[in-house]
């Protein structure tokens, strides 16, 4: 941790070209803030009624049986089967905030080794406007706890994960078909970002070094 630069990676020893450096795991994945209706498990999207394949445990939109009862959406859809919730978008050719809270939802639910990884990202919640509090509050806080029954996480922890994501979390990987959505990668989120970077990420692979180094220089992405 440094005073000026916050929380860093520095290399330990000289890195080769093209060595990979690190491989990281994300630890949570989701819709962007404003998405039109996508696949709850592989984030395909849906752009008609007739795509459509309701999840045979909570009722929500799906892109086919292939789908259902999949390991990315299993856990919430636990939850929004015990209170009788379903994401089912009016329309299918503009963005829907019913995805708004998913991610973060996703997060919170995740067991205590990822919960302590998560808290100790950056989050810059002090730098939400009023109007991204009113939205977040209606949009994501309301759902997690009232509709969804869950007041063991205050508003404020709430709205720390919404910022950690805010600040940290990336666009993955374009796919055809797929609709845009991001990824939560903790090492990744922990190497401060510079115009000149000198290292370049491959999702599903690594993350490899552009150029040679020696040690103790600090390691940075785009």
């Amino acid at each position: 941790m440094s005073p000026t630069q916050g929380r860093h990676l520095v290399a330990t020893r000289d890195i080769q070209p093209l060595e990979i450096i690190m491989i990281d795991t994300a630890l949570g994945i989701g819709p962007v803030h404003s998405t039109k209706p996508v696949c709850l498990e592989c984030g395909a999207l849906i752009s008609h009624p007739e795509q459509v394949w309701h999840c045979g445990g909570c009722g929500s939109v799906l892109c086919s049986d292939s789908c259902d009862d999949g390991e990315v959406h299993r856990r919430e859809c636990k939850m929004f089967r015990q209170h009788s919730f379903s994401i089912i978008p009016e329309r299918y050719d503009e963005p829907c905030v019913m995805y708004q809270f998913v991610m973060v939802l996703r997060l919170l639910m995740m067991e205590e080794e990822g919960q302590e990884m998560l808290l100790q990202l950056q989050d810059h919640s002090d730098l939400l406007t009023q109007n991204e509090l009113n939205v977040y509050g209606r949009n994501v806080v309301q759902i997690i706890r009232q509709r969804l029954c869950n007041p063991q996480w205050t508003p404020q922890h709430i709205l720390r994960v919404i910022s950690i994501v805010r600040t940290n979390a990336c666009l993955g990987p374009e796919r055809s078909g797929r609709a845009e959505y991001k990824c939560l990668l903790p090492l990744v989120a922990a190497m401060n970002h510079s115009c000149q970077p000198n290292t370049r990420i491959f999702h599903k692979t690594a993350i490899l070094q552009n150029f040679s180094q020696n040690s103790n220089f600090q390691i940075s992405t785009y």
